[in-house]
């Protein structure tokens, strides 16, 4: 998985996969990433280019170093990580020019990810804001 495989209007993965052998994948394929796990383009983190991995594959997939690959445990729903990672205080941080050393654009690199300060709310509330988001989401479409 690329860039390119993921939807970032709409914030899924493309339905097409791409099988290549091991011989032909690109260098930076090298990524495992399993059912649930969210996928976040770490190069301009601002275009939201980042899903949450719902279906299985025919292959073990894998993405593209251009991704970090977040796997969450038992005290953070994927969904409540995901919509942190989509909000304008995450997004800030993300695309800081400190994060950016070297290139001329915003980028943030996995060391610079895992040092972000993210709320760790009870389960149950992050069930309760992903369930308002959804329901505000559904009356405004």
């Amino acid at each position: 998985m690329d860039i390119g495989s993921v939807n970032n209007e709409e914030q899924i993965l493309n339905k097409s996969e791409t099988v290549l052998s091991a011989d032909k994948a690109p260098s930076r394929a090298r990524k495992i990433v399993k059912f649930g796990d969210i996928l976040y383009s770490t190069v301009r983190p601002y275009l939201h280019n980042m899903c949450i991995i719902n279906r299985s594959f025919t292959f073990e997939p894998i993405a593209s170093t251009g991704f970090a690959v977040l796997t969450c445990h038992s005290n953070y729903l994927n969904e409540f990580l995901f919509m942190y990672m989509m909000s304008p205080i995450f997004d800030e941080y993300a695309n800081r020019n400190e994060n950016s050393r070297g290139v001329a654009y915003p980028a943030i690199n996995d060391s610079r990810l895992s040092v972000a300060l993210i709320p760790v709310p009870p389960v149950s509330e992050q069930q309760r804001i992903i369930d308002n988001y959804k329901r505000i989401i559904n009356i405004l479409s």
